[in-house]
C-alpha cells in the first residue's frame, strides 16, 4: 500500500504547495513484502516508513515565464532512525 496527499494555493505572484494530510504526510511501502519472506526465508525485512512535513514554495517572474523554487522538509518519525530528518 502506499498513499501520499498534496495541498497548495496561489495568489499571484506566489504559489505554495503542503505535502500531506493534516498537515503532516506518512509514507511507507510493502508491495510484496509478504512474498518475499515466504519465498526466501533467509531475507532479512527492512522496514522503512517515515512521517514529516514538507513545503515548497515558488515565485513567478516576468509574466510566469521563469518561476523560482524553494522548499523544504522534516521527518519526524523515522524507521530506520538513521534516515535523514532534514530537507532541501
Amino acid at each position: 500500500m502506499n498513499a501520499d496527499y498534496f495541498r497548495g494555493a496561489a495568489r499571484e505572484p506566489w504559489h505554495w504547495k503542503l505535502l500531506g494530510d493534516g498537515p503532516n504526510f506518512h509514507q511507507s511501502s510493502h508491495l510484496g513484502d509478504e512474498f518475499l519472506l515466504r519465498e526466501l526465508s533467509s531475507l532479512n525485512r527492512l522496514n522503512v516508513r517515515y512521517e514529516g512535513l514538507d513545503l515548497k514554495l515558488s515565485y513567478d517572474l516576468l509574466d510566469r515565464a521563469l518561476r523560482f523554487y524553494a522548499g523544504g522538509g522534516y521527518l519526524f518519525d523515522r524507521d530506520p532512525s538513521s534516515l535523514t530528518p532534514w530537507s532541501t
